[in-house]
């Protein structure tokens, strides 16, 4: 039984955050009635106020008269003033996750979690689906270069959603296709030990819905030891069949890239081989990419989308194959999102980039970055 259903109204208590503001924008565009508070106005309260939802500067127990539900962040607390009003006028309290299956009922579901890289991987995914005509539904963690938005709710079966795994959102999904792009100790404030997050991501992967497609549910994932022991745990407990998983990487044994180079104008060409690639009778390329981004990470990346968008059913050709190089060379008309390495100027052989870069390992990959698409400067920090 779903919690929330159009055309109620639900009022969203931190609606200017880039997860809430995200999910405001499907809950329009399915039909609700929509409001919101925040402490201050900014871009995305202001598209969202400009397509039709009610936006509050500040917070007020009068804001949530004739709310239906509430929904709320992570960063609101019992005692905020728009909650306790909620409660005591018996109106419904919702997390994120307590409601975020119900925007994609009905929908093959791709959802792409990790550490660093869930927010290019999931608009790569977006793209490549969209050039192809699929029209997808969406939820992005940052505003997508190419659309200007960072949700949307398209006509198509598919719904690609960025999977957070902080406070365990991504426990609220589950997907018929799965991408984990890396596994690494972050937010130490609700993950107390490594060990603690890779559980959760361990349970991530157990959610995986595998009642709705003919491949009974697939794996993307990133070839390191923390994910090979995932996935080694989920065939002891559900018995998923290797197949069903796709590993991608730096190894030989995982789909890797090749002949990587990095252009002077800030671009990247590679070759994906696959799996063995150097074991295999019939030799032959995966598939090649030509990107306007740069860095390893992003490399990775790539491979990662372009692996989960050929998954969709609807994109095969009439003999049930992919085509791989076509959805590839989608990506030279990817626009990565905003703060993504996004150049904001370049004077007398200063370059100034801005990116969203906010733990150490997500640090160290935007520096590698830059060292190689600027190999003759000094880097500064």
């Amino acid at each position: 039984m779903p919690k929330i259903h159009p055309p109620q109204h639900l009022h969203l208590v931190g609606i200017g955050g880039s997860g809430l503001s995200a999910i405001a924008r499907v809950l329009l565009g399915q039909g609700y009635r929509v409001s919101g508070s925040d402490r201050a106005p900014n871009v995305l309260t202001d598209a969202l106020a400009r397509d039709g939802a009610t936006i509050y500067t500040g917070h007020d127990a009068n804001h949530v008269s004739g709310a239906d539900a509430l929904i709320i962040t992570s960063a609101v607390k019992d005692d905020h003033v728009e909650v306790a009003a909620a409660r005591a006028a018996g109106i419904p309290v919702y997390k994120r996750q307590d409601i975020i299956a119900d925007l994609m009922e009905g929908k093959t579901v791709i959802a792409v979690a990790g550490t660093k890289g869930k927010t290019t991987t999931t608009s790569m995914i977006v793209h490549i689906l969209r050039e192809c005509g699929q029209d997808p539904s969406y939820i992005v963690g940052g505003v997508m270069g190419n659309t200007g938005t960072n949700a949307g709710v398209g006509q198509g079966d598919v719904f690609v959603i960025e999977a957070d795994e902080y406070e365990n959102m991504f426990l609220g999904l589950k997907p018929d296709i799965a991408v984990i792009t890396n596994i690494e100790w972050d937010h130490p404030d609700f993950f107390k030990t490594p060990e603690e997050m890779v559980e959760a991501f361990q349970k991530f992967v157990n959610s995986i819905d595998q009642s709705d497609l003919a491949y009974g549910g697939i794996l993307v994932v990133y070839d390191d030891p923390t994910v090979r022991l995932l996935l080694e745990n989920l065939r002891r407990k559900r018995g998923i069949a290797r197949g069903l998983v796709m590993r991608f990487g730096l190894g030989d044994d995982a789909h890797h890239a090749t002949n990587i180079q990095t252009t002077a104008e800030g671009c990247t060409t590679f070759e994906v081989r696959p799996a063995n690639y150097s074991s295999l009778v019939n030799k032959h390329s995966l598939f090649q990419v030509d990107m306007k981004l740069v860095g390893s990470h992003n490399v990775l990346n790539a491979i990662g989308a372009v692996l989960a968008a050929g998954m969709t059913g609807d994109i095969r050709g009439e003999d049930g194959s992919i085509a791989w190089q076509r959805l590839a060379a989608l990506l030279a008309t990817f626009v990565p999102p905003a703060r993504r390495f996004e150049l904001r100027a370049d004077v007398d052989g200063i370059a100034i980039i801005d990116d969203y870069a906010h733990n150490p390992m997500s640090i160290r990959a935007v520096l590698e970055a830059a060292q190689q698409r600027y190999p003759d400067r000094t880097i500064w920090a």
